[in-house]
């Protein structure tokens, strides 16, 4: 590895911790490592099971039908009523030698599933890239499901230049910033790069501050695709389809290119114009941000609904509660003030506000700054 500053993930067989035994990317440590010296970091993770159900398969690779060296599958619930950053886990399973998989401790209920592994494209089930058009798997009654694959297609990039970014023996670079529609950035968003006859080629996952790279690049005519769980997907030029996306014409030089996904639901394979669970529940980002001394959380009902609304620190403690009544349906603007449960004017740093009702929970980001 070339000397910096790295997230640090692990994934094992029902497990999944960011270093050093972080649920979310929030909580995790920066792990420097300097040149000519050797980091020795652990993970104590503890296994997830919270039911009987499993969702076994094969993950492989698209061009030779054959199992990876290690695959990873993902399987996020469609829908979850767990407060903020419980609502923010998966379950994992790690590939056998022969590409078999298994993912164990599922509870009934819909999930998204994630395919990926070193040097190929990772992918939505069944052989997509946008979440939006992803086939959920459903268990009912603890039965297992099975037969479920992944095809991953070889990614371009299989060198790296003297950063240890991927590289494909070009001098270009395409990078940017992933944001949502209330100007946070998006971790673990995937932007993906696609040549002009719009086939993808190559894929980039950002960081916590919402930032891709594609190094190396070889001159001439790209589109790019980015892609979040619960937004929708945007094209180059913030367009909504590969039709309506200038050509980006790559030659020799670094083009910054950022996107801004819309807040979105995720909607199963065969459905039209119909979320595969609608919540009513929008949140609309607060404003302004970063803030100081205070700032407003907009959100909107669909129907009436009990609504609470918490502030949490970068630790994850409970530190205010601004909302827990029912509300009416429409649209609502709560203030924050930078106050702590006890009136304690709070100082300069992220914190991180919770939305929920009964059937769903919204997570934002916000920053004061003094």
């Amino acid at each position: 590895l070339p000397a910096g500053d790295y997230l640090v993930s692990a994934y094992s067989n029902g497990a999944f911790a960011y270093y050093p035994d972080a649920p979310v990317a929030e909580f995790a440590d920066t792990l420097r490592v300097k040149g000519g010296q050797t980091s020795l970091i652990e993970f104590k993770m503890q296994a997830r099971n919270d039911g009987s159900g499993a969702i076994s398969g094969w993950i492989g690779s698209q061009s030779a039908d054959l199992p990876l060296d290690v695959g990873v599958v993902i399987a996020r619930p469609t829908v979850t009523i767990l407060s903020w950053p419980d609502s923010e886990l998966f379950y994992t399973a790690v590939s056998n030698p022969d590409g078999s998989y298994e993912l164990s401790g599922l509870p009934d209920g819909e999930y998204l599933l994630y395919g990926f592994a070193a040097n190929f494209i990772p992918e939505y089930y069944d052989d997509v890239f946008d979440p939006a058009k992803a086939e959920f798997v459903k268990i009912e009654s603890g039965n297992p499901v099975g037969g479920i694959e992944f095809d991953l297609i070889p990614a371009y990039f299989l060198e790296r230049d003297e950063a240890g970014n991927p590289s494909i023996g070009g001098t270009a670079q395409i990078s940017g910033v992933v944001f949502n529609d209330t100007d946070m950035p998006l971790a673990n968003a995937n932007v993906y790069l696609l040549n002009d006859e719009g086939e993808v080629v190559a894929a980039s996952r950002t960081n916590a501050n919402g930032e891709y790279v594609f190094a190396g690049i070889q001159n001439g005519e790209y589109y790019l695709q980015a892609t979040h769980f619960g937004n929708a997907s945007q094209f180059n030029d913030n367009s909504s389809t590969l039709d309506d996306a200038p050509v980006l014409l790559v030659n020799g030089d670094v083009a910054d290119v950022d996107f801004v996904l819309p807040a979105g639901t995720a909607t199963s394979v065969g459905e039209t114009e119909e979320v595969a669970v609608p919540t009513g529940l929008h949140l609309l980002g607060n404003y302004p941000n970063p803030f100081n001394p205070q700032t407003k959380i907009k959100f909107s009902l669909g129907e009436n609904a009990h609504v609470t609304l918490n502030i949490y620190d970068m630790l994850g403690r409970k530190i205010a509660t601004l909302l827990d009544m029912d509300v009416k349906a429409g649209e609502h603007a709560i203030t924050w003030d930078a106050r702590d449960k006890n009136g304690v004017q709070l100082g300069t740093g992220l914190y991180f506000y919770q939305i929920s009702t009964v059937n769903a929970v919204k997570t934002g980001k916000m920053i004061l700054q003094k």
